[in-house]
């Protein structure tokens, strides 16, 4: 793959996934070197000798993506838990470890979706960061987090080069549950949008770094039938011309995103800043010891109900 290659592959971040060049908490190196020893301690290297499969894998998305030129170190881990993750060590090293259960779970090219994905996070420069504590957590930092992960899930789809085995993986994933008992039915599983719509969001899902998966799922969807994936492919058919922008789509993934996810916190955000500048606009007003009919006159214009509830605290502390 050349460099055109790769500038492609830059053009399908998702709209919402910020590239920055500012890392808001770095990792330090000596934390990541000790994560590194630990998986290399308390995990399997994925080589041609130990892994053949897991490892022909990864070296054709590695190859696919070029990323030849840089160091790559991969793992699997033992636990139940179905998990994949990726960091940086050192200036240019790419450390990448993957659950058992999920090598177990998954098809070649279910895992080439996952391998691809975190290794989107690769491309995108997403690894500057490590995830932020709760204490530390702001919810803007939160959600380009969340837009990150539509991002590389676009990235694992290109590896994976199928929306069947991108969309099972992610079920896989999110469930635990192989083909023995799973029946893949792409619908019923997006109706689970639905409850999401119903239930309301919690701060729990405010600090999470990841999207709910059928939100996930559905934007891979569109994404597959946009007119930049078929550009990237050099895909033509009868209707290619007709195929909705990016643009469009990414507009509708940013819709999901806010009903599924961000609704609660956007009217959070704005119910407080109605209120700071309730009371600020009180406190600049009274300044002078006096809140005249004029004053709460250009109170009311600036903040319709909730001066009125102003006023009534005011007269109830003056009487």
């Amino acid at each position: 793959m050349n460099s055109k290659m790769r500038r492609d592959i830059s053009d399908l971040r998702y709209a919402a996934d910020i590239a920055t060049t500012s890392r808001t908490q770095s990792s330090s190196n000596s934390s990541s070197v000790a994560h590194q020893r630990n998986l290399a301690a308390n995990g399997l290297q994925i080589t041609q000798e130990l892994l053949p499969v897991p490892f022909e894998i990864l070296q054709t998305c590695i190859e696919y993506l070029d990323l030849v030129d840089r160091e790559l170190n991969a793992y699997v881990y033992a636990l139940p838990d179905n998990n994949a993750f990726c960091f940086m060590s050192g200036s240019d090293t790419i450390n990448l470890g993957i659950s058992s259960s999920l090598v177990n779970n998954l098809d070649e090219t279910e895992l080439a979706f996952v391998f691809g994905h975190e290794l989107g996070h690769v491309i995108y420069g997403h690894l500057g960061t490590v995830h932020v504590q709760d204490e530390n957590a702001d919810f803007l930092t939160m959600r380009n987090m969340r837009a990150r992960e539509i991002s590389a899930d676009r990235v694992g789809f290109i590896c994976a080069e199928s929306v069947h085995s991108s969309v099972s993986a992610m079920i896989k994933l999110v469930s635990g549950v192989d083909e023995k008992h799973l029946l893949f039915d792409v619908s019923s599983y997006l109706d689970q949008c639905q409850t999401l719509r119903d239930i309301p969001a919690s701060h729990v899902d405010f600090l999470s770094t990841h999207p709910p998966m059928p939100v996930r799922a559905r934007a891979l969807l569109w994404f597959s039938i946009s007119d930049r994936y078929f550009q990237y492919k050099k895909k033509t058919t009868p209707d290619s011309t007709n195929n909705p922008t990016v643009r469009d789509l990414d507009e509708k993934i940013a819709n999901d995103m806010s009903v599924y996810v961000d609704k609660g916190i956007d009217e959070r955000f704005s119910s407080e800043k109605a209120a700071f500048k309730m009371f600020f606009l009180a406190y600049h007003l009274s300044l002078n010891g006096q809140f005249s009919r004029q004053d709460q006159k250009l109170l009311e214009e600036n903040c319709g109900r909730n001066a009125r509830r102003l006023f009534e605290i005011y007269y109830t502390c003056m009487n």
